[in-house]
């Protein structure tokens, strides 16, 4: 009963089961009994959007979590793209200009420069009824047909994101960029991401995603990160598709495969 880790084996067996009102009453003892540990409500919310994209009370933790942890882009942005999500576009559109703009956020890389890309290719998906809230000179469509996006719940932690190619090549924080174009974001080392991996043209074949989980300096409830992990075609445009999982790594167990794209053959 003290372990928020059995409460997260549970609720997964229980979407397992096709049982999500079970699920969600299992993962809302978890927020009865740690209301202020933010960490721990992400994970619940991630839980909540991956069997519900449109989850109401998902949008309500993630208000909760950005109000406890207002210094972390991480937390805006997930918000953020929760509000584009239900098709509040104008909201989802001033809270990712808000993490465009913050300062201080080295320690989460490449954030800003993330919430910039989501932040135009919005209007694609989730039309606006006001203008973009930012400079036209940061205003760009800037599509790729193949992206991967990282998250994970805990701060001051360093999971990396590999992305190996059918060519064998594989993108990490050490080798950023491909010979076929394929570019990782800056290696987010003390926050809890995002990073990310984008791809213009790709070959056709197999892309294995995985995660590497070192470790983490965090005193926190979970021995386990909970990641999520978004993949998306045809990202910037209005035929973008969007598949998310979320899975639990321990640390010290090298690469983890989380996901696959197959390119095909153009006929």
């Amino acid at each position: 009963a003290r372990s928020p880790g059995f409460f997260l084996r549970v609720a997964d067996r229980l979407y397992a089961l096709n049982d999500p009102i079970s699920a969600a009453r299992v993962l809302s003892t978890l927020v009865e009994q740690v209301p202020g540990e933010h960490s721990l409500l992400r994970v619940v919310a991630f839980r909540l959007l991956q069997a519900d994209p449109t989850s109401a009370d998902a949008l309500s933790l993630l208000r909760e979590i950005a109000r406890l942890a207002p210094d972390e882009p991480t937390s805006h942005r997930d918000l953020a793209l929760a509000l584009a999500a239900q098709g509040q576009c104008d909201a989802a559109a001033r809270t990712l200009a808000q993490v465009v703009n913050m300062t201080g956020v080295e320690r989460f890389g490449d954030i800003s420069v993330i919430a910039l890309a989501e932040l135009n290719a919005l209007p694609a998906t989730c039309p606006l009824k006001e203008p973009l809230p930012v400079p036209d000179a940061l205003r760009a469509d800037l599509p790729v047909d193949l992206r991967v996006v990282l998250t994970w719940n805990l701060k001051d932690t360093d999971l990396d994101l590999h992305v190996i190619d059918p060519h064998g090549e594989k993108v990490y924080y050490a080798h950023q960029t491909s010979h076929q174009g394929g570019r990782l974001s800056r290696d987010s080392i003390a926050g809890n991401g995002p990073e990310e991996f984008i791809l213009r043209n790709p070959v056709p074949g197999e892309y294995q995603v995985k995660v590497n989980f070192y470790g983490s300096r965090e005193n926190r409830l979970l021995r386990e990160a909970t990641v999520k992990v978004v993949f998306q075609r045809q990202f910037g445009t209005a035929a973008m598709k969007t598949d998310a999982q979320v899975v639990t790594l321990k640390p010290g167990q090298g690469e983890q495969l989380v996901g696959v794209f197959v390119v095909a053959k153009m006929k």
